[in-house]
C-alpha cells in the first residue's frame, strides 16, 4: 500500500526524533564515561584534564550533530519537495 504525504511526513519526523535522541544519548554516555566528573545537569566538569577532555568531546559532538542536522534537512527537503 502506498503511503500518503501525511503518513510519509509522520514517518520521517518520527525517524528524525529517534535519531536525534539516539545521538544525544550516545554522546552523553561517551562524555560521562570519558569524564567521570562531568555533570549533565550543570554541563560542568572538574578543572584541568577533565575540562580539556570535555571540551574535545563536545567539539567533536558539535561536528557530528551538524552532520546529522544536514542529513535530516536533506531528508525533510526531499519529503517537502
Amino acid at each position: 500500500m502506498t503511503q500518503g504525504p501525511e503518513e510519509v511526513a509522520t514517518r520521517v519526523l518520527r525517524d528524525a526524533l529517534k535519531r536525534i535522541k539516539d545521538h544525544e544519548a550516545e554522546w552523553l554516555s561517551m562524555l560521562c564515561e570519558a569524564v567521570p566528573s562531568y555533570s549533565p545537569e550543570d554541563n560542568l566538569a572538574d578543572d584541568g584534564w577533565d575540562t580539556d577532555c570535555m571540551d574535545e568531546i563536545q567539539t567533536s559532538q558539535a561536528f557530528d550533530a551538524q552532520l546529522l542536522l544536514r542529513t535530516l534537512l536533506a531528508e525533510f527537503e526531499q519529503v517537502a519537495g
